[in-house]
């Protein structure tokens, strides 16, 4: 008896089918990914870049191993074999990121220069699938640099000192970073007209973040050996939470910022700015542990004592920085749109308006300090830590703005932004290390041409340090002593100004050329 078609197919429904369906047809069954492992597993370089990998590893492993060999007998083989481990991991992060731009950065760009973009955009393939396919091809060729990778690092077993587990969790800490890297090459891609502009814009972008990040996140991987952080403790762990939804909101950000450039549509911008309307109000929060954490404070009903160190101070920079770099994207860049509908709808949303978001950080920002400094018990402090992070990001809303109008539309906000932002936060740390150096004075005193207030971590920190153990809280004008705060905000005011009298001065000098030239045709 033959079975018949009902019977034949026995099909199980679980919770899961959705989820299972999605990943099949939107990865494994994507197109885009399928072209994209025929013909990028033929080419050389996809082998040519598995054995540089290989061979430095190699290299690295062999030098470590060698140098170990000739240490004395009682040189302690678990401490040298969590040394290798580290080593190695931190070897495989820099040759990831390294390696991953260029698995994305001409993804899209090269179709533009081969002009075949435009029947990739009218096939039936959504803008999601697209990047899906584009991103997995990627993360397949990043698995397969980790696992070739895997028998180096099975070194380690012989040694002692490092588990099984922790391999898990370093491994999928390079592989997401892999792929985050290559998300931002994609969006750079997707931009971009040439392959040569997106992959320089793709390392430059890769640069500027490593100067805010390498150091405090290579010094916390060598105190920890993890590359995944985490702390258990209040308030700590309110700054780790709300580090990882910035990074969750990044990936968020950077797909729905590839979507909007493939195909431009109000909806997806106002998604963006809905995505960091709520991500801002989460990162005020995460703000409050960094300041508590950084102090020794202490709240009725809750008992804790802290000290500013290593971690807290790693913490506090990772956390600024990815705040700084999360507000960026979503408004520096305007879209444009060709069609009037999608222009109107986007004009309709009182987000669009270029005063809402550094009114929102203002207000919003001052009005939460204001509610967690009452259940705190620090009202005076909290608030003005608050009011010193919100007026940071209100004024570098206005500077790239004034300054992109000085170079009269011709550069890019998002040029303007990166680089005013790098020179906010590396400047005073330059100026202040290089002037104690050369004054070489032992006192307690910082001058006021250190520079030091001009960076707003630092003024934070001031409102919670003590005036006779720490420098920063207050800068000598002579023999004045003015507080590190103060100073902080009396600069920013002023350079708006400066910022906002140097515009006008431009706009003057370009309504009398421009008359100038009027009356010569005449």
């Amino acid at each position: 008896m033959q079975p018949t078609e009902s019977t034949s197919k026995s099909t199980f429904s679980t919770p899961f089918e959705p989820v299972i369906n999605f990943i099949r047809k939107g990865i494994f069954a994507n197109p885009v990914l399928l072209k994209e492992l025929r013909i990028g597993l033929r080419e050389k370089k996809v082998f040519i870049i598995q054995i540089i990998y290989m061979l430095v590893l190699g290299l690295v492993a062999f030098l470590f191993l060698v140098d170990i060999s000739g240490k004395s007998s009682s040189y302690q083989f678990g401490e040298a074999g969590r040394q290798f481990f580290l080593t190695l991991c931190t070897v495989q992060l820099f040759l990831v990121v390294l390696v991953s731009p260029s698995l994305t950065s001409t993804s899209i760009s090269s179709e533009k220069e081969k002009q075949t973009y435009d029947l990739l955009i009218v096939s039936l393939l959504t803008p999601a699938e697209i990047i899906m396919g584009k991103l997995a091809y990627a993360a397949s060729y990043i698995f397969l640099l980790l696992t070739s990778s895997l028998p180096i690092i099975a070194i380690v077993f012989f040694m002692g000192s490092v588990s099984p587990g922790e391999i898990v969790l370093n491994y999928t800490a390079l592989f997401l970073w892999g792929i985050l890297v290559s998300l931002v090459a994609l969006f750079f891609s997707s931009r971009e007209s040439k392959s040569s502009n997106s992959t320089n814009q793709s390392y430059g972008f890769l640069i500027l973040m490593g100067m805010f990040f390498i150091v405090p996140y290579l010094t916390y991987f060598y105190e920890t050996g993890q590359l995944i952080g985490y702390s258990t403790e209040f308030p700590q762990v309110l700054a780790w939470l709300c580090l990882y939804f910035d990074i969750i909101w990044l990936f968020l950000f950077l797909f729905l910022k590839i979507s909007n450039n493939l195909r431009p549509k109000a909806k997806l911008a106002l998604y963006i700015h809905r995505l960091f309307i709520a991500g801002y109000i989460i990162n005020v929060v995460g703000l409050f542990g960094l300041v508590i954490a950084a102090s020794s404070s202490s709240a009725p009903g809750v008992s804790w004592d802290l000290t500013m160190n290593k971690e807290d101070t790693q913490i506090l920079w990772l956390m600024f920085s990815m705040s700084a770099l999360f507000f960026m994207g979503c408004f520096v860049e305007r879209q444009k749109y060709s069609s009037k509908n999608e222009e109107a709808l986007f004009s309709r949303s009182i987000s669009s308006h270029p005063w809402f978001f550094p009114g929102y950080f203002l207000l919003l920002g001052l009005g939460l300090g204001i509610i967690l400094s009452l259940l705190s018990g620090e009202f005076d402090r909290l608030a003005a830590s608050y009011g010193i992070f919100a007026l940071f990001l209100f004024f570098m809303v206005l500077f790239t703005a004034d300054i992109f109008k000085i170079a009269n539309g011709k550069v890019r906000p998002v040029f303007v932004f990166y680089p005013l932002l790098l020179l906010m936060n590396t400047f005073p740390l330059f100026s202040w290390i290089v002037f104690n150096a050369v004054m070489q004075s032992s006192s307690k005193k910082t001058s006021f041409f250190s520079f030091i207030f001009a960076h707003p971590v630092f003024s934070m920190l001031s409102l919670w340090g003590d005036t006779t153990q720490d420098e920063f809280t207050q800068v000598y004008l002579g023999d004045t002593a003015i507080p590190t705060y103060v100073l902080t905000v009396i600069f920013y005011v002023m350079l708006f100004i400066a910022t906002r009298f140097l515009l006008l001065m431009v706009e003057n000098w370009r309504k009398s050329k421009e008359t100038q030239e009027i009356i010569k045709a005449q």
